[in-house]
């Protein structure tokens, strides 16, 4: 799954490029930039991966639909996630430093805040979710501010569709762990709440999302084009 979440982040970038291509957006040598965005994702997504492998090792142990991971099986050691967890963190940081401006700099180095905190949250609030959708809506905002400098109204939009789609599938995610999750004192959001108030809670969020799409589309135009190609 969580390489599923690599490539969904992937596809959020990819749909950022392409939004700003349909806005008319110039930018000089946009594949370049666009291939070091990619680089600094999976590192970012790297570092992220191997934190929740040792902050997780002890909960994964018991967890059956977790036991099968590295450190539980005894593939890695938590030394070795670790220092892969920080080789990758330093070279995300040198690549935000090195190839981008300022603002995009100052996001990188938030971005990696919030994956590092992650791991954590679970064991203090059920806002863990949030946190995961956050990192994914920063997305299509570094895409943006790397391209053209400033926030781009349509990259905003989708920035809230990454934000609600994202966490209102996490917490679907979690409703797997619900009763090891409350079992062993963790905070997810269905430990907290319930299967069916995370069912409701899940579906307010995409329906937030489908709204937030719609509002894009109509900042590019697109539904305007749709009206009157087949209405």
């Amino acid at each position: 799954c969580q390489w599923w979440q690599a490539l969904s982040g992937l596809g959020w970038i990819v749909s950022s490029f392409l939004i700003l291509n349909l806005s008319f957006s110039y930018c000089e040598s946009p594949y370049s930039l666009f291939g070091k965005i990619v680089i600094a994702f999976f590192l970012l997504r790297g570092t992220g991966m191997a934190l929740n492998q040792v902050c997780d090792k002890d909960f994964d142990r018991w967890n059956p639909r977790t036991a099968e991971r590295a450190i539980p099986r005894g593939v890695l050691t938590p030394t070795f996630c670790l220092l892969g967890a920080l080789v990758q963190g330093l070279l995300f940081l040198y690549f935000c430093c090195s190839f981008f401006d300022r603002k995009v700099a100052f996001l990188g180095v938030f971005s990696l805040g919030l994956v590092s905190l992650y791991s954590f949250l679970k064991r203090w609030t059920f806002f863990c979710h949030g946190a995961v959708g956050l990192c994914h809506a920063l997305i299509p905002i570094v895409v943006s501010y790397a391209f053209e400098g400033r926030l781009s109204t349509p990259l905003l939009y989708l920035s809230a569709v990454c934000f609600f789609s994202v966490s209102g599938t996490d917490i679907l995610y979690a409703l797997q762990d619900c009763d090891y999750d409350r079992k062993m004192g963790l905070h997810s959001f269905p430990a907290m709440f319930g299967v069916r108030f995370s069912f409701g809670a899940a579906f307010l969020m995409h329906m937030i999302a489908l709204s937030f799409m719609g509002a894009m589309l109509y900042a590019l135009h697109v539904l305007l084009v749709i009206w009157v190609l087949f209405f």
